[in-house]
């Protein structure tokens, strides 16, 4: 079921680099027209062009491209979202996790150490209210992209080869996002919007119970 995933869903084409903010004018947009910072509780306007970029935001990519060893998908609209030129500082390249002790918090998201085996490791918590939509976004990679090989803290979170993909700690950490945060309607103009540019969608927000036939108790 993955493999077949990974065949109907990867993207036909990917898009300039300087025609993201253009998509994020349409995908990520908040109804008084600010844009949708999922890291912040700023209401920041889009620039009167159709191509710049807001001041004081950048963009950054969930699964971080220092995770593979040839990043080949930087634009993947997919895993690019909108932010506060703050975030990628803090950020950086590390895993997602639920924070146990905090480093940096703005009240929406958090970065700090877990601790796995005993041995302390850098993650951040997505903001409050999308975790989900994080969880997705990288099963979507973990889908689209299972034939890559991965590099950095890549390796810490996913397994070389087309299934699974996500190993022991990043199946459960996924899971249980994907089920405490339902698909909203935010995702959905997104799938839809995207696949007027890249031709492909997020499976996993159009038909969300897959998640389970794949890592969850179904997957047997």
């Amino acid at each position: 079921l993955k493999e077949y995933l990974h065949k109907e869903f990867c993207p036909s084409q990917y898009v300039e680099a300087d025609k993201v903010w253009n998509v994020f004018r349409q995908s990520d947009v908040n109804a008084d027209g600010s844009v949708l910072d999922r890291f912040s509780t700023n209401h920041v306007v889009f620039p009167s062009d159709q191509f710049s970029s807001p001041a004081n935001m950048t963009i950054n990519h969930i699964v971080d491209l220092s995770w593979w060893t040839e990043p080949n998908y930087i634009y993947d609209l997919y895993n690019i979202l909108p932010c506060n030129i703050e975030v990628p500082t803090y950020k950086r390249d590390y895993m997602p996790g639920e924070v146990a002790d905090t480093i940096y918090s703005n009240g929406v998201w958090a970065t700090g150490w877990i601790y796995i085996n005993s041995i302390p490791l850098n993650v951040y918590s997505p903001p409050r209210g999308y975790e989900g939509d994080f969880a997705r976004i990288i099963m979507y990679m973990a889908t689209v992209y299972s034939t890559a090989q991965w590099a950095g803290q890549g390796v810490n979170f996913f397994l070389d080869g087309a299934y699974p993909t996500l190993n022991g700690y990043s199946k459960k950490l996924l899971l249980q996002w994907h089920a405490l945060d339902p698909v909203s309607e935010v995702e959905r103009h997104r799938n839809d919007v995207i696949f007027q540019v890249q031709y492909n969608r997020n499976p996993y927000v159009d038909f969300p119970h897959l998640v389970d036939y794949i890592w969850g108790e179904k997957s047997t």
